[in-house]
């Protein structure tokens, strides 16, 4: 199981590498993260997430990768297969 969840993790961060305005998949780095006990990472992501989107698109990252921001900030995030569109 451990081995499908870090290659499921690389295939993101790839497929991040390769089109960084994919904001599902920049809170699917940040819950895995959170999940998996680096916090302050899942943070940095959102942050990379907000640059990404400016650069690109010059818009703010949407109300539900904000509000996923904020649960891992205050503590908490719900796991990916939790939130819709991913």
């Amino acid at each position: 199981m451990l081995l499908s969840t870090l290659s499921h993790r690389r295939d993101r961060t790839d497929l991040l590498q390769l089109e960084p305005w994919r904001e599902a998949v920049h809170r699917q780095v940040m819950c895995f993260l959170a999940e998996s006990g680096q916090r302050g990472a899942a943070l940095v992501q959102y942050e990379v997430c907000c640059r990404e989107l400016r650069v690109e698109f010059g818009a703010p990252p949407s109300a539900e990768t904000v509000s996923l921001y904020l649960r891992i900030r205050d503590g908490g995030a719900e796991g990916p297969e939790h939130h819709p569109g991913h």
